[in-house]
């Protein structure tokens, strides 16, 4: 019985150490953001260039991205950010005027601006 229980275990042990191996995965093949922010300032001018409608693309993205670092600093207690400060018009020509100045920057830089260019909420009722 005793020998067994050790083979058991000497088998979970060395299951749990290769799904431990295998779960890891090296920094070049994983992405901190995906979707239209990963793309560069330039790309968004570009693709806005060829079609306007592409704004409405990129500005999803933004508001997805603001949305979630609201969420992610109320989680944590912190002030966030009122997101209705200004029209979404406006707030789309600040991001096509940071990407005209910025063009090598990904296009999350450009949402992380605007989103910090917003009044901060301290408390929330």
């Amino acid at each position: 019985m005793n020998r067994n229980l050790i083979l058991l275990f000497g088998a979970l042990l060395v299951l749990l150490s290769t799904a431990a191996f295998s779960a890891e995965t090296s920094v070049e093949n994983t992405a901190l953001i995906m979707g239209a922010g990963a793309n560069t300032c330039a790309q968004f001018a570009q693709q806005y260039g060829e079609n306007t409608a592409a704004e409405v693309k990129y500005f999803s993205w933004v508001q997805g991205f603001m949305s979630g670092m609201n969420s992610l600093l109320n989680s944590a207690k912190a002030p966030t950010r009122d997101l209705r400060a200004h029209t979404v018009k406006n707030e789309m020509e600040q991001v096509r005027e940071y990407c005209d100045a910025h063009p090598l920057q990904v296009f999350e830089a450009a949402a992380l601006d605007l989103y910090n260019s917003l009044p901060k909420i301290t408390k929330r009722n």
